[in-house]
């Protein structure tokens, strides 16, 4: 392969990776974890979503509830809006360069457990474009003397 032929592969590999690249910004990772107590009313696993692009944009999310123990229930908060227990998904519109939570509210109803929630979160229309966060809660027992 001459070297003329290796430019033009990577200028194409890294501009395609700018046509894929996402304009928002979830922190502090794409692992979100919290612990408490199952005697808690309530564990909040916490992210924050920024709009990083120069533009207003609509976004799409998702979840889905992979482990989530017997009498657990999850809400979800996106920016703007909390959604009740029984919504999986929805929209939310984000000025440019502004940040909302992106949290998942777990109410372990006095049961100890783990739970585990696959969150998907992309702009409006381009699913193809996905990206999933893991929310993880552990609820514990809480052990007195």
């Amino acid at each position: 392969m001459n070297i003329n032929r290796c430019i033009l592969i990577i200028f194409l590999s890294l501009f395609c990776n700018l046509l894929h690249a996402q304009d928002f910004h979830i922190a502090p990772s794409l692992d979100i974890a919290a612990k408490g107590y199952c005697t808690d009313e309530q564990i909040i696993a916490e992210g924050k979503f920024t709009n990083t692009s120069h533009n207003k944009k609509t976004y799409q999310w998702y979840r889905l509830k992979n482990k989530l123990p017997t009498n657990w229930f999850v809400t979800t908060c996106v920016p703007g809006k909390c959604y009740s227990a029984e919504k999986d998904s929805g929209v939310f519109v984000l000025d440019k360069g502004k940040t909302g939570i992106l949290d998942q509210n777990f109410f372990p109803s006095n049961s100890p457990g783990t739970a585990i929630i696959e969150f998907f979160v992309y702009e409006k229309n381009k699913r193809n474009t996905a990206v999933k966060v893991i929310f993880y809660v552990e609820a514990k027992e809480k052990f007195t003397k």
